[in-house]
């Protein structure tokens, strides 16, 4: 029995790996939006989140057909900052009839801490200029991006399968401290990301007059 449990956890099925998946690309998506709102010149860096809390969302509910174009859109939006080659390890595992085969697993995981690493490396010049405690909620949603990039490329590894918590939950997401209130529902229902980028880009000039 103790063979087959292992197996268990070395190979989830390609629905649990998708909605691990997929929960963590939506919390670094988010969080890349309101950093994006947050930065000077953080427009192309707020397209690539909304990008990703979309792939994201498909992936949660069930649609992988429509991952792939979200998930190349996310690679072209902010090439100054992300180049688009990082992004082919996630774009390829939705280019197979069946979804994340193993065989593109460690591409995938490739991806992941690419991305990650990157907006570490690029953290003092995204943050130039904001100073206080607006610079530090920067940082703070900063770190939540690349800490969750870098834990999902754990889920490509074997026996390295976990399954977090659903973001788009409003009890979880009202624990995460330090970060605005969050939305009533989920994106779909209410303001669209842009909007709400916008709102936030205007919340943002208020706090700081």
């Amino acid at each position: 029995g103790d063979d087959r449990a292992f197996a268990a956890v070395a190979a989830p099925s390609a629905r649990e790996l998708m909605t691990a998946l997929g929960r963590e690309l939506w919390v670094a998506g988010d969080e890349m939006l309101t950093v994006s709102a947050r930065i000077q010149s953080g427009g192309n860096l707020g397209n690539t989140g909304i990008s990703l809390r979309n792939a994201a969302d498909y992936l949660l509910d069930d649609d992988w057909e429509n991952v792939q174009g979200e998930l190349e859109q996310a690679a072209i939006s902010s090439t100054d900052l992300l180049p688009e080659a990082y992004f082919q390890g996630l774009v390829d595992l939705f280019g197979y009839v069946e979804p994340v085969p193993a065989c593109e697993w460690d591409n995938a995981r490739s991806s992941l801490q690419m991305l990650s690493k990157t907006l570490k490396e690029r953290e003092l010049m995204l943050m130039m200029g904001l100073t206080g405690d607006f610079r530090y909620k920067t940082q703070s949603s900063l770190l939540v991006v690349t800490e969750r990039l870098e834990k999902a490329a754990k889920l490509f590894l074997p026996g390295g399968f976990y399954m977090p918590a659903d973001p788009r939950d409003d009890v979880v997401r009202a624990g995460r401290g330090f970060r605005r209130e969050p939305e009533k529902r989920p994106f779909g229902w209410g303001t669209s990301p842009e909007e709400r980028a916008e709102e936030e880009r205007a919340a943002n000039r208020r706090e700081r007059e």
